[in-house]
C-alpha cells in the first residue's frame, strides 16, 4: 500500500525544513531506512531515512524550499499500483483547493484559523503563514476579503492598501544577489535578536599572560592537545567558586545549575553551532581535547545530534584564530554569561609594577559578557580574574 512521506519532526524544537537535496530520484526503489533526502532544520542537516520499502512515485519536496513538519513531500508505493486518487487528493490539498463538498471532508489546509472566537478564517497553510510573517491583522483582513477563502494575491493586495507611503528607495545595482536565509542563518538571526531584547548585556575585558600556558602547550605538542580545552578547563573550575556565572534567569527567580555543561562555538558554512561538553569541570584537558576535536569533525560534517546541541548552562567562544583581539559576544540565551576569547599575540609588556624592564609575552584578552539584570560587575570581574589566575599558573588546569 502507498505511504505518503512527510516533512518529519528531527528534533524537539523543529517547526519546519528545507529540502536540500533528494538522494533518491523519481523512480528509484527504496528500502526501508535508506537515505531518501537531506533536510536543513534549525540548528543543522540531517538526513531523512525512507519511512517504508517500495517505489518512489511522486516527489512533491521542492530542493530548496521550506516546509512545515507533517507536510507531504513525497509518496512511495508499489510498481503499477494505482495512486491517481491519492495524488489528486494530496495535490488538491497543497493547492488548497477541496474535490468535496461534504464538510467531514474539508482538507486540513482549510482547517479554520481564529484570532478571537468571532472572527473565522480559511486560507491554505502558505497564505497563513504569508499572514503570520507579515504581522496582518486577521479581522480586518476578513473584513477586507469578505468570508470566503483567502488568497495570497488578495493578502499582498491587504498588505498594499494598507502599508504607509515608503519613500522611495534606491534599487541597488542589477547585479546585487537577492537570497534566501538557511533555516540556520534564520535561526541564528532569531536567536540573537532575542537575546539582545530580553538581556541587559556588558561586557568587561580582561587581559592575560599566556606565555607559560604557550611554554606548557609546546612541551605536549605531540598529545595535540588544544587551546579551547584549556580555556573551557579554567572557566569551568573558576564556575565551581563563582555559581552566579552559571545561572538563567525565569522571572523573577534565578536559576542554579547543578552541572556544569559547556557549549563552544563551532564556525561552520553557513553560520554557527554550539556543541555541549558534559560536566566539562570533571575532565582532564586531553579528553576534552579530545571531545572538542570529536565534535568539530562532526559540525563539519552535519552529524550534530539535537542531544550534542542542547543543555549548556555556559558558553565559551574562542575566535583567537581569526586574530580577532577583542570582541563583545552576545549571550546563548536563556544562558547569563559567555566568554569570548581572543588571539595571543607576542607583545612587550613589564613583568611587575615596580620593573622597569619590558620583555617579551603571549598576550590575550577575556571578553565575558554576562546579563546585568543577574550578573554585577564585580562577581563578573572576581570570575574573569579567576580564569585569568588559572591560565597564568596553568599546571592545575594541566593535570
Amino acid at each position: 500500500m502507498a505511504e505518503i512521506v512527510v516533512m518529519p519532526k528531527l528534533d524537539l524544537t523543529m517547526e519546519e525544513g528545507v529540502i536540500v537535496e533528494w538522494n533518491k530520484k523519481l523512480g528509484d526503489i527504496v528500502e526501508a531506512e535508506d537515505v531518501l533526502c537531506s533536510i536543513e532544520t534549525e540548528k543543522t542537516v540531517m538526513e531523512m531515512g525512507s519511512p517504508a520499502s517500495g517505489i518512489l512515485l511522486k516527489i512533491w519536496g521542492v530542493v530548496g524550499e521550506r516546509y512545515p513538519i507533517t507536510s507531504p513531500i513525497a509518496l512511495i508505493g508499489e510498481l503499477d499500483e494505482d495512486v491517481t486518487v491519492l495524488i489528486n487528493q494530496v495535490e488538491n490539498q497543497l493547492a488548497g483547493t477541496s474535490t468535496v463538498g461534504s464538510k467531514a471532508e474539508t482538507p486540513a489546509d482549510e482547517l479554520i484559523i481564529s484570532s478571537s472566537p468571532r472572527v473565522q478564517a480559511k486560507m491554505a497553510p502558505k497564505v497563513r503563514k504569508l499572514v503570520k510573517d507579515l504581522g496582518i491583522d486577521l479581522p480586518a483582513l476578513v473584513a477586507f476579503c469578505g468570508e470566503r477563502k483567502i488568497t495570497e494575491v488578495e493578502v499582498r493586495a491587504f498588505q498594499k492598501a494598507h502599508q504607509p507611503a515608503a519613500a522611495a528607495k534606491d534599487t541597488g545595482s542589477p547585479h546585487d544577489r537577492r537570497i534566501s536565509m538557511s533555516s540556520m542563518r534564520r535561526t541564528i538571526a532569531s536567536n540573537m535578536y532575542e537575546s539582545r531584547q530580553r538581556t541587559a548585556q556588558l561586557t568587561n575585558i580582561t587581559e592575560v599572560d599566556m606565555t607559560h600556558v604557550m611554554e606548557k602547550l609546546h612541551e605536549r605538542k605531540d598529545e595535540k592537545l588544544s587551546l579551547t580545552s584549556l580555556l573551557v578547563k579554567a572557566c569551568a573550575l573558576a564556575i565551581k567558586d563563582h555559581e552566579i556565572i552559571n545561572t538563567e534567569l525565569d522571572g523573577d527567580y534565578i536559576i542554579y545549575k547543578a552541572d556544569i555543561h559547556i557549549g563552544f562555538a563551532v564556525d561552520v558554512p553557513g553560520g554557527l553551532v554550539v556543541p555541549v561538553i558534559r560536566s566539562a569541570d570533571t575532565k582532564n584537558i586531553t579528553t576534552l581535547s579530545r571531545e572538542i576535536g570529536e565534535f568539530t569533525v562532526k559540525a563539519n560534517q552535519n552529524a550534530l545530534t539535537q542531544a550534542d546541541l542542547t543543555g549548556g548552562t555556559f558558553t565559551v567562544s574562542n575566535v583567537g584564530m581569526l586574530a580577532v583581539d577583542s570582541f563583545t559576544p552576545i549571550l546563548n540565551y536563556p544562558q547569563t554569561a559567555i566568554m569570548g576569547v581572543g588571539s595571543v599575540k607576542r607583545l612587550p609588556r613589564f613583568l611587575d609594577n615596580s620593573s622597569d624592564k619590558v620583555v617579551s609575552r603571549y598576550i590575550m584578552n577575556l571578553c565575558l559578557t554576562y546579563d546585568h539584570r543577574v550578573i554585577d560587575g564585580a562577581p563578573a570581574a572576581r570570575f574573569s580574574l579567576q580564569v585569568r589566575d588559572l591560565l597564568q599558573n596553568a599546571d592545575i588546569i594541566f593535570t
